[in-house]
């Protein structure tokens, strides 16, 4: 809170910590006696009329001292507050309700503030280098393009059905014209320097992260499995989504964030060749500055805690899917050798003894 929302908390918070037995009532407070002290409002001849504070019940002047040290202690709660919501990574205080984990292993390591991921968290609307708007259309299933003008104006008005089809819903990646969405309601583009434009898109209805590749103009799914909804953490599609909702994404593309399961912040990991999603404990991402691009498109600015792990605090809701990792190749040399192919008694190599090397009668070597 600024300065003038403090004080006027600190006003309102110190009254309400004094007594009122000690308080000044007001002259016209209904059933409070009101007694004025001599000489209240009479003047000299031709003076000033003389004003004179209202006295408490039976006389009773306010206690100061006590009004003064309520408002000193409203005062410091005023900068409590404000030091627990000042935005940026480094406040170690967490003003999350309902967040889950003590937060006692961030609070013990040294450094654990400072390593975050900076992206650029955008809503149903985002705007490329050139100008380009990129929108959603929750009702229609379809992402939009608005070039930065047309042949016959010099700003944005007439919009092109870049991707989906418009009134169909469905699933299936491809070309941008035969791809289908359901619901979409988030979008995030990633334009790194040398690099192709990508857009990203949370298909709600379907409850999958998709990509459209601008260079290319083909669809994509990063990550989720559609219509197979729930909260689990693995690599592409063996991940599980709920409704994602918004996006964000830094600047080189490396680290996606899906605001998922209506308050759940999940990472994908876009460096791999299979995506993996993560989901972050509560109070992970914090805000840092927002702006407003033309044309009312508000983005922020989010720093997030990539590696501050829902499963590592035990999150009971989440569960995790874990590859069966087994050797084929063991399984097949060792097992039976009847193939004439891996039988021993075609293979030389593997009967023969080594130089020097015999089998002792019990079968040792």
């Amino acid at each position: 809170p600024d300065e003038g929302t403090g004080a006027a908390m600190a006003s309102r918070l110190a009254w309400a910590l004094v007594p009122p037995a000690s308080r000044s009532p007001r002259r016209d407070a209904p059933g409070r006696p009101w007694t004025p002290r001599r000489g209240c409002g009479k003047s000299a001849e031709g003076g000033p009329r003389r004003v004179c504070r209202p006295a408490g019940p039976a006389g009773r002047k306010t206690a100061a001292p006590l009004w003064f040290a309520a408002w000193l202690l409203a005062v410091e709660l005023g900068r409590a507050a404000a030091e627990i919501l000042k935005p940026g990574v480094s406040n170690t205080y967490y003003q999350v309700a309902e967040y889950f984990g003590s937060r006692v292993l961030e609070h013990n390591e040294t450094g654990r503030f400072t390593s975050n991921v900076e992206a650029t968290w955008s809503g149903h609307a985002v705007t490329d280098k050139v100008g380009r708007q990129w929108l959603v259309d929750r009702l229609y299933h379809q992402v939009l393009m608005v070039e930065p003008s047309s042949r016959y104006v010099a700003f944005p008005a007439y919009y092109m059905e870049y991707a989906g089809t418009r009134g169909v819903p469905g699933f299936y990646d491809g070309i941008r014209s035969q791809a289908r969405f359901d619901s979409p309601m988030g979008i995030a583009l990633s334009e790194p320097k040398g690099k192709s434009l990508v857009l990203y898109v949370s298909d709600t209805g379907n409850h999958v992260i998709r990509r459209l590749t601008f260079e290319t103009g083909r669809v994509d799914t990063v990550a989720g499995l559609a219509l197979q909804r729930g909260l689990r953490d693995g690599s592409s599609n063996r991940a599980r989504f709920d409704s994602p909702m918004s996006l964000g994404v830094d600047y080189q593309g490396d680290n996606l964030f899906v605001l998922d399961n209506g308050r759940r912040i999940r990472h994908v990991d876009l460096t791999r060749t299979l995506a993996v999603v993560t989901t972050l404990v509560d109070g992970a991402c914090r805000a840092l500055y927002r702006w407003t691009v033309p044309y009312a498109i508000e983005l922020r600015r989010v720093a997030c805690h990539a590696d501050w792990k829902a499963k590592d605090q035990g999150d009971q809701s989440l569960s995790t899917f874990n590859f069966e990792v087994f050797c084929y190749g063991h399984k097949a040399t060792c097992g039976p050798r009847n193939f004439p192919a891996i039988h021993d008694d075609e293979s030389p190599n593997l009967v023969a003894s080594p130089e020097g090397a015999g089998i002792e009668a019990g079968g040792r070597l």
